[in-house]
Order: C-alpha cells, then structure tokens, then sequence
C-alpha cells in the first residue's frame, strides 16, 4: 500500500497518455495503465466490491484491493500513516501507542491518521 501513497497525482495523470490519450475503461478516474501497476482492473471501478471505487480508496489511503479497506466518511481529515513515527510511549517526546476509537459520527478513527497534528484525547470513567 505505501507503494500507492508515493505516486503522485502529476504521475496518475501523465501515465498511459498516448497518441489516441489516456485511457480509463472503466471510468473511475485512473488509466488503465496504472491500474494495471498497482494491480486493480481497469474493467472495474471497483475492484475490491466493496462499494467505493478505485479512485476514491487511492485518494483516502485505502486500499482498493482489500474490501475492509474503505473511505473514512466521518468528519475528520485523514492523512496516510507515516513509515517511520518515531518511537512509541507515553514520555515526554514520544509518539502515542496506536489505538482505534469511535468518534461522533459512528466511524472508527485510528490515532496515528492524525499524526503531526496536536491531539486532544479526553477520557472519562463514572466509578
């Protein structure tokens, strides 16, 4: 999947342009031929079934291969996970252990998608 998150746009948008232009079969909003490079089919907006197309999960650092990799449809911005974050613990100049949460629009929000921006998590317990 990082191999996806390196391409750029510029490079999505050059590829499989030809004499007759660019091809996109299927009509998602990539060519056939970088479909064919990463591995989707370029006869199917979406590859994986899972209801988005190829183009949507490219573009939210999903992956259009695997259909429990879906767009986050919540309310918050996602960046792509970072391949190196830096040591985890809870020290002073740390990075926070990985968890998931559900935020206030039912979906689940994995705390590194936020990485590099300040974070607020509150907690509370009733004893």
């Amino acid at each position: 999947m990082r191999a996806l998150q390196s391409v750029s746009i510029m490079a999505l948008l050059v590829a499989g342009c030809g004499p007759a232009g660019p091809v996109d079969t299927d009509g998602d909003g990539l060519l056939d031929t970088y479909e064919l490079e990463i591995g989707t089919n370029p006869e199917d907006a979406d590859s994986d079934g899972d209801g988005h197309a190829d183009n949507e999960e490219i573009y939210d650092f999903t992956d259009p291969l695997d259909e429990d990799s879906r767009p986050y449809t919540g309310g918050w911005k996602r960046m792509p996970v970072p391949d190196d974050i830096g040591e985890e613990g809870r020290e002073v100049g740390k990075v926070m252990e990985n968890f998931l949460l559900g935020d206030q629009f039912g979906e689940e929000v994995e705390l590194h998608r936020f990485y590099g921006n300040v974070i607020l998590v509150e907690s509370a317990a009733e004893w």
